[in-house]
């Protein structure tokens, strides 16, 4: 990983110091689906996360399963990304209703019945403690 400053070197007693950010050379989408029962992935890697990438992973994870006449159904469960709501998604999912996204909602977090902690910002007192006279 390529670091925007230098690694400082070794010194006694301490360990070698980085920085905290890095230098990215562009970023790849990887769509997954794992069949829970035999541990099959499908899986593609793109370039781009757009509803056209994620589509053509739908039709991909379709064609890995095609409907063989048993009523099985595929559940999906992704994230609220705008890609994975975008209105030619909808429209082939209405069209393949063996296919069903399940979405987790991300403002909730992992456990609905906890209420968020409300935590007031700490004030420093700024007043002088002393009185020059």
């Amino acid at each position: 990983m390529d670091r925007t400053g230098p690694i400082l070197p070794l010194q006694p007693g301490l360990a070698d110091r980085r920085s905290h950010d890095y230098v990215r050379h562009g970023t790849s989408t990887l769509f997954a689906a794992l069949e829970i029962a035999t541990g099959q992935v499908t899986a593609a890697c793109k370039p781009r996360h757009r509803h056209q990438e994620f589509l053509a992973f739908l039709k991909q994870v379709a064609r890995a399963y095609p409907d063989d006449g048993t009523g099985r159904q595929l559940h999906l469960v992704m994230d609220n990304y705008a890609a994975h709501k975008h209105s030619a998604g909808k429209a082939w999912l209405a069209a393949n209703p063996r296919v069903h996204c399940h979405r987790v909602d991300q403002d909730r977090g992992p456990d609905p019945s906890r209420k968020p902690t409300v935590r007031r910002p700490q004030t420093r007192d700024t007043r002088s403690t002393l009185a020059l006279t």
